[in-house]
């Protein structure tokens, strides 16, 4: 069998020949094309050597990109400056950068496939016919094959001369009002976290039976109604009661209720509601009990690629295999752990896994040393949420209380949120206000209550 060898060096000369004549362009340039995508050496070196001309912050043109070529020996190579000087005067419409990029990325990416292809069809000649073995490959083939494709950024490292001036202007800029990251729908949580950061590993963990897949099942509901993308991942429960749970949670309905009798006409037509309402929204929900983070990243690249992507959501970590051989408990987990984290860097999207607290939590309040089988899971985390409904261990505690701990946060403060949980539909909402709390406070104090962020239940004493 013969392979093509693909490569499109007439793209490649005529996107130098726009980002040489157009240095502006270079910064743009180089966030869709790296010099690896070219497959003509002279044309990955000519790329190279621009690039450092441009972030040197020097002038480009042919006696500054001959010199930096002449410095770094690739001018000898190359056969002399009458091999880069054609480019310098020559003429490409500079609105077909995107397109050439698109060019050169893709006969990239075929190369790559080519290439794992060729690997894969060696491995499997001498392989074990084992099923374990042949899963492990596949999972592995998946998550190359991602990559292979992966629009990220060409150039891993920055450097502070180009990178500094952006981010303190940034910082600089009066608030928009807007969350910096996916909003959650919990006000509180939001206040703190300012919504889920792209690239994050958020951990949810808690005791069984507190709520942490009701609890997961409201975020993915509350992010995809304003509009993004979410991906859920569900290796405990099927597809089924994951969608159960969210139309009955929307709808205000008694899961429960509902099993042992029939539904009247006002939950049917809530139910009936909450259902036209889910279709609208962009949620997807996979249910291989088997997966692993190869199998999950390459799964969420392909929906990324078609729809976009807001959200992963994974239930539960400890569920999760990680496609290795003769691994301890401890050694799996951690694995999982940092894969999970590099999933959510390599696709930029925030990453919410769920995760079991061992049995002492139910004897007091959780904390961070309680999460089961690794200390890799509290070190990998940018976000640490713990869980807990005082009453499902303490019968005289407030049924409808539940706490959110914050007990790591990387960019940011750790503190308490409280929430209602309502057991009848399963689900968590925001804790409002009560009427006592406010006639408390005007009786005690001359002083307004303070201001609240974002939540408008009271502003300087003023009801909205």
């Amino acid at each position: 069998m013969t392979t093509r060898h693909h490569g499109d060096p007439k793209a490649e000369r005529e996107f130098l020949t726009i980002v040489l004549n157009n240095p502006h362009l270079l910064a743009d340039a180089s966030e869709m094309v790296s010099p690896k995508h070219f497959v003509g050496p002279k044309s990955r070196a000519i790329y190279e050597s621009a690039l450092a001309v441009y972030n040197a912050g020097q002038s480009l043109d042919l006696s500054t990109l001959a010199s930096e070529m002449q410095a770094n020996g690739e001018m000898k190579k190359l056969g002399g400056r009458s091999e880069i000087a054609p480019f310098f005067g020559a003429y490409v419409n500079e609105a077909f950068l995107t397109s050439l990029s698109v060019r050169i990325r893709s006969n990239a990416a075929l190369r790559d496939i080519g290439a794992i292809a060729a690997e894969v069809l060696s491995e499997c000649s001498t392989m074990r016919p084992d099923e374990q073995s042949i899963a492990t490959m596949v999972d592995d083939i998946q998550g190359r094959l991602s990559d292979a494709v992966s629009h990220g950024r060409a150039d891993d490292a920055g450097e502070a001369r180009d990178e500094v001036p952006r981010v303190a202007e940034r910082l600089m800029q009066p608030s928009s009002g807007k969350l910096s990251g996916v909003p959650t729908g919990f006000i509180d949580l939001d206040d703190v976290l300012h919504g889920f950061r792209q690239g994050q590993l958020i951990l949810l963990a808690a005791r069984s039976r507190v709520g942490k897949t009701s609890m997961a099942c409201d975020l993915v509901r509350q992010v995809a109604n304003e509009g993004y993308t979410v991906l859920f991942f569900s290796l405990e429960m099927t597809r089924d009661e994951i969608w159960e749970r969210m139309v009955c949670g929307h709808a205000r309905v008694s899961l429960h209720a509902l099993r042992s009798r029939q539904a009247d006409d006002e939950e049917k037509n809530r139910i009936k509601l909450a259902s036209s309402d889910l279709t609208k929204c962009s949620i997807y929900v996979r249910d291989t009990p088997n997966m692993t983070p190869n199998s999950m990243r390459g799964y969420a690249r392909m929906i990324q690629h078609k729809k976009g992507l807001g959200l992963i959501v994974v239930d539960y970590l400890q569920c999760i295999q990680s496609g290795k051989d003769k691994q301890t408990r401890y050694e799996v987990v951690s694995e999982v752990s940092r894969q999970l984290k590099v999933m959510a860097r390599t696709l930029n999207v925030p990453v919410v896994a769920l995760a079991q607290l061992n049995r002492q939590a139910e004897d007091e309040a959780p904390r961070l040393s309680q999460l089961r089988e690794s200390g890799s899971l509290e070190q990998d985390a940018d976000v640490v949420l713990l869980l807990n409904r005082p009453h499902v261990f303490d019968d005289s505690k407030d049924p409808s209380l539940a706490t959110l701990d914050i007990a790591k946060h990387r960019n940011g403060p750790c503190r308490m949120v409280n929430l209602d949980f309502d057991a009848d539909t399963v689900s968590f909402r925001n804790r409002l206000p009560k009427v006592e709390d406010f006639t408390k406070v005007s009786q005690e104090s001359p002083v307004a209550p303070p201001r609240r962020k974002k939540n408008n239940w009271y502003d300087n004493g003023q009801f909205d």
